[in-house]
């Protein structure tokens, strides 16, 4: 499908696709930095939360120490519990140390040895009560209990963990946005294959229009003979052929059906349209294919036939008057048809040639019908 595209179209599709690829990215990429800073934010929350909790059983007995939240003079000993299930806690002592659970609270006085890096960050909390660092499977928290006192909270946590599920929660988003770029490529192809044939079936029809305007424009709907507008673009290209070549000389035929106005007054304008047919196809049947037939005006006709002789032209037009009168009609007995003749002579225009081939026609008439002049 895809290949059969013209240039521009598969510009605009790759375009199209690429657009949306860059975007479902940027959206992806989005959607994990905002999961997995909601995901450290609740992680600070959680961890400050445990901050607070401690100073304020600490601040409240000193003697204490590193048990953690134990203070039944102003901690109830039933929240104390329930706490302690959705947060269990380890004691951090000086000789033993236990990883039992995933956070660990440590206590720092003023004269505990601790480590260089440990003492920078301590200084560092001139200015706040606590600063949170996060690693890579832990966060830490660095406080202030009193002014010569500090605690360090440390929360194991498997982020990995964290980031498969918010990647799997993703996948599923991939999914989405996959399917729904198929979904749109597919109907991306479907609107082009719907223009392709809305624009073949446009031109086919721009086609059949054009030779139908062609065939009302050059040929009579009745009789199949060419139209006055065709004759008369013909008569204009001979008289300037032969103008300028005196070889090219041709003649010209003028025909009207003998009392047709009675026909059409007897019988009617149906029975007369038979009678018109059967005349142009007689005529038409003993023409040249080089020769040009077109229906002049009502009962009229005429004929075109370059590179022809007045005599030739003659014996042609008496041989069509003969063959119209032997046309076989139900209601008539025969059909004549009077001829006016002429050929092309120097000087002559489009006007002269047919008021002289008129003429001669008129003649015809005058001398008895069914007959030929010529001049």
């Amino acid at each position: 499908m895809i290949t059969s595209l013209s240039i521009n179209k598969k510009i605009k599709y790759l375009f199209t696709s690429c657009a949306v690829v860059v975007l479902s990215i940027l959206y992806l990429y989005y959607e994990y930095q905002n999961h997995k800073e909601l995901f450290h934010q609740n992680i600070e929350s959680e961890i400050s939360l445990y901050y607070k909790l401690y100073t304020k059983t600490f601040t409240a007995s000193t003697k204490q120490k590193n048990i953690l939240i134990h203070n039944s003079d102003t901690i109830n000993d039933d929240l104390v519990s329930e706490f302690a299930k959705s947060t269990p806690l380890m004691m951090d002592q000086s000789d033993v140390k236990k990883t039992k659970y995933s956070l660990t609270v440590k206590l720092i006085e003023k004269n505990t040895p601790i480590d260089t890096h440990l003492q920078k960050n301590i200084n560092e909390l001139e200015n706040t009560n606590y600063s949170i660092n996060f690693q890579e499977n832990s966060v830490k928290l660095l406080g202030k209990v009193t002014d010569d006192t500090y605690v360090l909270i440390v929360k194991n946590f498997e982020e990995i963990t964290q980031i498969n599920s918010i990647i799997k929660l993703l996948f599923i988003k991939i999914l989405f946005i996959a399917f729904f770029n198929i979904c749109l490529v597919l109907y991306y192809i479907h609107l082009i294959k719907i223009y392709e044939q809305t624009q073949k079936e446009l031109y086919e029809d721009f086609e059949q229009l054009q030779i139908d305007t062609k065939k009302v424009a050059f040929e009579d709907t009745l009789t199949g003979a060419a139209t006055r507008l065709k004759f008369d673009e013909t008569l204009k290209d001979l008289v300037n052929i032969a103008s300028r070549f005196k070889e090219q000389h041709f003649t010209a035929i003028m025909i009207d059906i003998d009392n047709f106005k009675s026909v059409n007054d007897t019988y009617g304008h149906d029975y007369g349209d038979i009678v018109l047919k059967e005349v142009a196809k007689t005529v038409k049947n003993n023409i040249r294919k080089t020769d040009t037939f077109a229906r002049w005006g009502g009962e009229e006709f005429v004929i075109l036939s370059p590179m022809n002789s007045l005599e030739h032209s003659n014996l042609l037009a008496n041989k069509i008057r003969k063959k119209i009168s032997e046309i076989h009609f139900d209601k008539l007995e025969c059909v004549t048809c009077s001829f006016g003749l002429t050929q092309f002579k120097q000087g002559d225009t489009i006007q002269s040639i047919m008021k002289r081939t008129d003429d001669l026609l008129y003649k015809a008439k005058q001398n008895g019908k069914n007959r030929v002049e010529y001049l």
